[in-house]
């Protein structure tokens, strides 16, 4: 597979075309189960472009949803890790907008639906910023290389590579990749702002395999680990103040078309400025996660999550904050083990959609109520 190369459009018959989703929404929110299947029309194109599509298994056992490789050729190596005795893994499909698939060299790459139509160039504009070329591979860039992009008709696609924290030292090593990948995005490429921070939105340099995870051996100390970001569907490229849930842009203002957690800010008319929002997600995200650890590290967190977005710290102030907080702790500590998170008593987006809901339904209530009157 060329890397970064744009191949050129191909024939695929329409009454195929006709079978895939409508718009890019439509793409997101297929209820086609299990989401691989939404692929099929395109598999028979994918497949003269270099691309063998993962099978689903099609049951209607827990399993489904699983994709694995038709072809038993062990996986190439590509810069993951894999765990021996398992060298084709399977791995879980659970989003209809992209889909799994293996090269003619044996590498295991992620296709995804990038724009369609009017929908997702801006997307495609940050990616050829920040994912192909000299920048893609600076080691302060996050961003997940994007291999190749395929077009077909109004659709674009892209081509990519592809357990819980043991000791402090690694929710360290988490926080402060994520927060250099967020100053490199916001620094280095022209003021782009995320929108869309969340962990499904974040890969790691690991395929999991059998090879058994002991306490002596714990899965962060087995390789250098390395975080990645993805999904840049809502982001926008200016220094610029938006209004409302980013969803928008897709025609949709669905609290959970959106599936991000969502910042106080968005559910006003006002306009506000994204780079406060990425502060939000990224602070929730860690807060959700690690709000048992140590008092000042949450302290962090939470001004990260302020309800006023400017007494957020800046992406560039958080990650001096959490340096200079690493630095307090002995060796000893950092090997100490991590308090479990109890994510759902910390599910900030749910009780917001709930408070949502219940204003909405007061609202609802007393205007029933006020046509009563008259």
């Amino acid at each position: 597979m060329a890397g970064n190369a744009q191949v050129p459009e191909s024939k695929v018959p329409s009454s195929l075309l006709s079978l895939l989703p409508r718009t890019l929404l439509d793409w997101r929110n297929s209820e086609v189960y299990p989401p691989r299947n939404v692929w099929d029309p395109l598999e028979e194109w994918l497949s003269t472009r270099g691309f063998r599509l993962f099978k689903a298994d099609d049951s209607n056992s827990p399993l489904a949803g699983v994709v694995y490789p038709t072809d038993p050729t062990m996986r190439a190596p590509d810069g993951n890790y894999l765990y021996a005795g398992n060298p084709n893994p399977r791995y879980s499909q659970v989003k209809p907008i992209h889909c799994f698939a293996q090269t003619e060299g044996s590498r295991h790459v992620l296709i995804r639906l990038i724009a369609k139509g009017d929908h997702g160039h801006e997307e495609l504009d940050v990616l050829q910023k920040v994912a192909i070329g000299p920048l893609a591979f600076l080691g302060r860039n996050h961003t997940l290389p994007m291999l190749q992009q395929l077009t077909l008709e109004d659709m674009t696609f892209g081509g990519f590579d592809f357990p819980w924290y043991h000791a402090i030292s690694e929710v360290f090593d988490a926080v402060i990749q994520l927060l250099e990948g967020l100053v490199f995005i916001e620094l280095y490429s022209h003021s782009t702002f995320f929108r869309t921070l969340g962990a499904d939105n974040i890969l790691i340099n690991f395929a999991r395999g059998s090879r058994p995870i002991t306490p002596d051996h714990p899965f962060r100390s087995l390789f250098p680990v390395r975080y990645y970001f993805i999904d840049f569907e809502l982001a926008v490229l200016e220094d610029r103040v938006v209004v409302g849930l980013p969803i928008r842009r897709l025609g949709s203002d669905d609290l959970d078309d959106y599936g991000r957690d969502i910042a106080p800010e968005m559910l006003s008319n006002a306009p506000y400025n994204p780079f406060h929002t990425d502060i939000f997600q990224i602070g929730i995200m860690f807060y959700n996660y690690f709000h048992r650890m140590h008092r000042d590290s949450v302290a962090i967190f939470e001004r990260m999550i302020a309800t006023e977005p400017t007494a957020r710290p800046t992406a560039v102030e958080a990650l001096e904050m959490v340096h200079a907080y690493e630095k307090t702790f002995t060796r000893a500590q950092l090997a100490l083990p991590v308090p479990r998170a109890r994510l759902p008593d910390r599910n900030y987006t749910e009780r917001l959609k709930r408070k949502v809901a219940k204003a909405e339904a007061k609202a609802a209530e007393a205007s029933a109520a006020s046509r009563n009157v008259a």
